[in-house]
């Protein structure tokens, strides 16, 4: 894992979170032959399985260069995120993985917020949901996961043709919810931004609407790189104030902006 966020620290000008981190280590493993250490590679359990979980562990893959990535922005209940993917040939991989919120004791179910990843071909089908594996590959049907913060879609042999991967928040009380992707074997079309390696907030506009006893408080934010020059794909979280409570993230566009609301204050 050190290795792996070392990797992302300087060849890619990131400071990869905890989730980019393991998607990466996830995506990239290596399914054993002998997982099971009968002394027969007759690979008597594929992955996943309690075994070698999603296999061994390949630093050379993870940090090759070939990975797409993101680092995405939370999101919300109902929220969802889309990117185009066309695959270079052989299987294609694609790793989901959030840090949740934390739990209680008392809880019948530990996942707090819900994501599902959701891979579809070429023209609409087929449809492949997180976590449905059989033969260690992504079988088609089945239902989403809802037990894990880390969901897998590997498909032997797609199709050519542009694939759409969507990270859908299904159920997030406690959010929002960021998240991270990886793809192996393929190239993304919505690539995430080059990183800056300074950058600052340039403007904080505030607005405020409503009527009554009740309002909402709107912040419009402005991300600058050191020579003054927006910056997309930053990620910004800071906690409100006064008469409001709790924290807010956004992630800016291609103009430097990006905003964050608060309803229902009094």
């Amino acid at each position: 894992a050190t290795v792996v966020r070392d990797y992302y620290q300087k060849a890619k000008g990131i400071s990869a979170s905890a989730a980019l981190v393991k998607a990466t280590l996830i995506n990239t493993a290596v399914d054993l032959a002998d997982e099971n250490n009968d002394g027969a590679s007759d690979n008597d359990f594929a992955i996943p399985n309690v075994h070698e979980g999603w296999g061994r562990i390949n630093l050379v893959g993870a940090t090759d260069g070939t990975l797409a990535y993101v680092e995405g922005a939370g999101l919300a209940t109902n929220g969802s995120a889309s990117y185009s993917v066309t695959p270079t040939g052989g299987p294609l991989k694609i790793t989901v993985v959030w840090s949740d919120f934390q739990s209680t004791e008392t809880a019948a179910i530990n996942l707090v917020n819900d994501l599902d990843v959701i891979v579809t071909g070429p023209g609409g089908s087929p449809v492949y949901y997180g976590n449905v594996f059989a033969g260690g590959w992504s079988q088609v049907g089945g239902s989403a996961d809802r037990r894990n913060n880390v969901e897998n879609v590997y498909i032997q042999a797609p199709a050519a043709g542009t694939w759409t991967v969507q990270v859908r928040g299904f159920n997030v009380p406690s959010g929002p919810q960021p998240f991270a992707l990886v793809v192996d074997g393929g190239t993304s079309t919505t690539p995430p931004p080059p990183p800056a390696t300074n950058v600052h907030v340039g403007d904080l506009d505030g607005s405020k609407s409503g009527k009554s006893t009740r309002w909402t408080a709107s912040v419009s934010v402005l991300v600058h790189s050191g020579s003054e020059t927006p910056v997309a794909g930053v990620v910004v979280t800071g906690a409100w104030s006064g008469a409001a409570s709790g924290s807010a993230t956004c992630t800016t566009a291609a103009d430097g902006r990006c905003t964050v609301s608060k309803s229902n204050i009094r």
